[in-house]
């Protein structure tokens, strides 16, 4: 059996579980996650509201593995420069999709837990038609988000997601801001040139922030009704628009993927910035 621990926000969470599902069933074997704390810093436990097929790992699966020491603790501890991570063969951390594709272990006969972000297309293209199966809705849409859907699907629809939260704080800027006023002017742009009527369907985490710096040339809509806990109905809503226009984010980088492998026309595109250092290539993809 493999375990892949959950953990950050949904689109952290489909990389880790599309790489575990993809590794189970390369290697034949049971394939549980540990999703624990996966709801740690506000961040929703999502996951489950997908149909997926995994199982939740027992505490007792998974004991061997954890280190249950509380967060503020460890933060004094990395400090401090203790090592807490147990030295466990049977522990595997953030490998490349190489080191993951060239991965020997055996686990029919034993229990190995995984911990990583896993952020690569890589680790389970191969698997790709199973991962959209089980990344579907458990509850379908209904109220607004119905309405919605089927405007979406009858218009030249684009998604538009702009995340902008922590990774404008000054530890995460250098790594994950970019100027975003304008990589969307630029994208919209792009988009005016190659399709007939565009219509924007506008996902974000700072609304007021968007209204002040973006200007749209032609009809949108602010998706707003989404918050928290139902952010899972926002990945599946981008899914369905013809084409999207995705941020330094895993969580449109899934609405785009997901989409493409609905709309075989479509036109994603994204900032070279992130996606580059990750390896991800989507279907139809223009770089911003």
């Amino acid at each position: 059996m493999i375990i892949f621990k959950m953990h950050g926000g949904l689109g952290n969470q489909l990389f880790q579980y599309a790489t575990g599902r993809a590794l189970a069933l390369r290697l034949g074997c049971e394939f549980r996650i540990d999703s624990r704390n996966t709801g740690h810093r506000g961040r929703p436990i999502l996951i489950n509201q997908f149909n997926i097929t995994a199982k939740v790992a027992t505490p007792e699966q998974i004991k061997p593995y954890r280190i249950d020491v509380p967060y503020l603790q460890r933060k004094i501890y990395k400090l401090l420069g203790y090592n807490l991570r147990k030295e466990n063969e049977a522990r595997i951390n953030d490998l490349s999709p190489d080191e993951l594709a060239a991965i020997d272990i055996a686990p029919i006969n034993n229990d190995y837990y995984f911990e990583g972000f896993y952020v690569s297309e890589h680790n389970f293209i191969d698997y790709a038609n199973e991962i959209c199966s089980e990344f579907t809705l458990r509850e379908p849409f209904t109220g607004k988000n119905a309405d919605i859907a089927n405007e979406i699907a009858n218009c030249n629809s684009v998604s538009l997601h702009i995340r902008r939260g922590d990774y404008y704080e000054k530890r995460h800027i250098a790594n994950f801001g970019i100027p975003l006023a304008d990589y969307c002017h630029k994208a919209m742009r792009v988009i005016a040139e190659r399709v007939e009527k565009p219509k924007y369907y506008v996902f974000s985490d700072d609304f007021k922030w968007v209204r002040e710096s973006i200007k749209f040339d032609t009809d949108y809509k602010f998706v707003e009704n989404n918050r928290g806990n139902k952010a899972h109905f926002d990945l599946v809503l981008m899914s369905r628009c013809r084409h999207n226009i995705i941020s330094n984010s895993t969580f449109s980088w899934w609405g785009a993927w997901l989409g493409s492998r609905i709309h075989t026309t479509d036109l994603s595109l994204h900032h070279i910035h992130f996606f580059h250092r990750h390896q991800n290539v989507l279907i139809h993809t223009s770089i911003i």
